[in-house]
């Protein structure tokens, strides 16, 4: 046995230098991956240096919240810097060895810079706390000396710590492969290199992520619990969204970084697969701080009027030009005149909180809606509805011939063709929840539709998009079984499992959708009651609301995260794995064979989730009505009239079973 370890022992080769393999599995996407990366490294430069700015410059934003937004926002470039700019190296030269100094001091830097962003993000949170918990003591206790001391201790307490576990890490005997599956050099795929048991190396970083990482989230919980008790005590709706709105920023990125690092580190090893982790580790590594800026810009009003006034500044020299060219081109003052209107919008800020207060005051109690729809063009209401009604005939047609070719030739009967019959049917009936509404609109111009009506519609609309959105993810895991699991493929999805699924994503969000649109219209609606859309909309039903309408948007994020995020991810999981086992076949006709029996859905859900996340995740300063109804009518009624093309015209057992049935 001596013998044994003697020889393995003389057998350890000595490395000293390692390869990051990165994503060279994919060899024809290098450039392409270099000029996405290097794009959102720029953005990430950009956007945190810009609110690293405003912070120092504005006196608006001389306060303890902004001080430690400016420290998060130089620690994101100092985090993404440690590997991104490695990675782009990389993908440039194709060189992808990294020395056994370069890479600990990689190691070394990420476990520092991400311990320091675990306890900013929790003095961030305890900053919020005695903001809400405790306002008339706020100035003495978050004074600036506290301030410094706090964000140098969340610097330097990680230093000394994390310099010891990149040695005990690296102290480690390293034999046979070098090859690290990873991007950069992280803790556990440099752990299975190591020869010998790595046993009590891997309970010294279980030791170290309790005390750096725990610590800072159960601290971050304790003030969030604390936050939100005193909040729900408060005594109006409009002071509840105010304490609301100074920490929902904070929180939501809280989310984004522990909530994508703790799936990445604290998941089952059963569960492991190098794509996924090298996808997990993109998402809290590099989006995550591309992310964060948007989410605080576009969330906090104090940094937009910032942003507002820095412009107007730039723009002071306009009223001079304005002066100019008065009498020279029209077209050139009206732009300028445009661009000057950015400046008034800042200075009417208030003016414009005065007037919603006054609304408030006289607030009326609103019976129904206007559907304003396609009004402003009312010579052309009767070919509008000539064009609606043939789209609406044939998204009937299309669907139906579908279900039909589905039900009754025997070579359709399998699970894929089953989820397709239930989606066509899904289909007929989600435009048929807005089309008949919008043609009788068109024909009689009679556009009011009552409060009930425009519920109900709502609603219906929600249950459906959401089934929607769980029916194109159970189609994606029957076609992640068929081509990554196909020997087990009529075990797993036997005909009960197919019931089971569909069921499961016609029911789930009856319930919660029913609680969204009561949350929605309890709120009372005062003013103006025109929709401008051909149905009811949540954004535009929002617009009419009076009061503060945040805790109804964030239950709406909240639920959209439930029912379109959640799918969407795990659409996105199962097309993860179906790509790598599908490039790993042999010969390029079994690779053009396997795309084939996925390529169909892959279009519809692009056209679905694309249009859907474009209409409702645009910034709010990009809405216009005319694009607005556009992108509505793509999603609502474009999408369902592509969808049974796209299935029968990209799918050879559907044509040949409709030419079958044609005589």
């Amino acid at each position: 046995m001596n013998h044994q370890e003697k020889l393995s022992e003389e057998n350890l080769t000595e490395l000293m230098e390692f390869v990051l393999l990165g994503f060279a599995d994919k060899p024809y996407f290098q450039w392409f991956l270099f000029g996405l990366f290097l794009i959102i490294y720029i953005i990430i430069l950009m956007s945190n240096g810009t609110i690293f700015l405003i912070t120092k410059m504005d006196p608006a934003l001389q306060n303890p919240m902004y001080f430690f937004l400016s420290n998060f926002s130089f620690l994101e470039i100092c985090y993404v810097s440690a590997t991104l700019r490695r990675m782009l190296m990389n993908h440039g030269t194709q060189r992808r060895k990294i020395s056994l100094v370069a890479g600990a001091t990689q190691m070394c830097f990420v476990l520092m810079f991400g311990g320091t962003e675990c306890f900013l993000l929790a003095v961030m949170a305890y900053d919020h706390y005695v903001a809400i918990c405790n306002p008339l003591n706020y100035p003495l206790v978050m004074n600036h000396r506290v301030c410094i001391q706090l964000v140098t201790g969340s610097w330097t307490i990680g230093i000394p710590v994390m310099i010891g576990q990149t040695y005990q890490v690296f102290s480690l005997p390293f034999c046979e492969s070098n090859q690290i599956n990873h991007f950069f050099c992280d803790i556990p795929p440099i752990l299975r290199l190591a020869c010998g048991d790595t046993f009590v190396n891997e309970m010294l970083v279980n030791i170290v992520a309790v005390v750096f990482v725990m610590v800072p989230f159960l601290l971050i919980l304790g003030s969030y619990s604390k936050i939100i008790s005193i909040i729900l005590k408060l005594p109006s709706a409009t002071s509840q969204a105010k304490a609301f709105s100074t920490c929902s920023s904070h929180l939501i990125v809280v989310v984004l970084f522990f909530g994508s690092a703790i799936i990445t580190y604290l998941r089952p090893n059963t569960r492991y697969s190098k794509g996924t982790d090298k996808v997990l580790s993109l998402f809290y590594t590099i989006l995550t701080p591309m992310f964060n800026p948007m989410i605080y810009c576009l969330r906090n009003k104090d940094v937009i009027m910032v942003l507002r006034k820095l412009l107007c500044e730039s723009f002071t020299s306009l009223k001079n030009e304005l002066n100019v060219l008065e009498n020279n081109d029209k077209t050139r003052v009206e732009k300028t005149r445009e661009r000057l209107s950015i400046c008034e919008m800042a200075g009417g800020y208030r003016r414009m909180e005065h007037l919603k207060h006054e609304q408030e005051v006289n607030l009326t109690s609103v019976m129904e809606f206007f559907l304003l729809g396609f009004s402003d063009i009312p010579h052309l209401q009767m070919f509008l509805f000539g064009i609606f009604l043939f789209a609406y005939v044939i998204i009937l047609m299309g669907n139906g011939v579908i279900i039909l070719i589905t039900r009754v030739d025997k070579t359709l009967q399998t699970p894929m063709y089953f989820f397709l019959s239930n989606f066509s049917f899904l289909e007929i009936c989600y435009v048929s929840v807005t089309i008949p509404k919008m043609l009788t609109n068109l024909w009689t111009q009679k556009r009011n539709i009552s409060l009930f009506e425009c519920a109900t519609q709502m609603c219906f609309f929600f249950i459906l998009g959401g089934t929607e959105c769980l029916l194109l993810a159970v189609m994606a895991y029957d076609r992640y079984v068929a081509i990554c699991n196909p020997l087990h493929y009529p075990l797993v999805m036997n005909h009960r499992v197919c019931i089971q699924l569909v069921t499961g994503s016609w029911i789930t969000g009856i319930p919660v959708q029913i609680g969204q649109t009561y949350q929605i219209f309890s709120l009372p609606f005062c003013g103006s009651n025109q929709i401008n859309l051909f149905f009811c909309d949540m954004p535009q039903v929002f617009k009419l609301a009076c009061g503060d309408t945040f805790v109804n948007e964030m239950l709406v994020y909240i639920v959209v995260v439930l029912f379109v995020t959640v799918p969407f991810l795990l659409i996105l999981g199962s097309y993860s794995k179906i790509i790598s086992t599908i490039l790993k076949l042999p010969s390029a006709t079994s690779r053009a064979k396997a795309f084939s029996t996925c390529s169909s859905h892959l279009m519809v859900v692009t056209l679905f989730f694309g249009s859907g996340m474009i209409t409702y995740f645009q910034p709010k300063s990009k809405h216009s009505s005319g694009r607005d109804r556009f992108l509505s009518l793509f999603y609502t009624i474009g999408v369902p009239m592509f969808n049974p093309m796209i299935y029968t015209l990209r799918n050879k057992d559907v044509m040949v079973a409709l030419r079958k049935l044609l005589p």
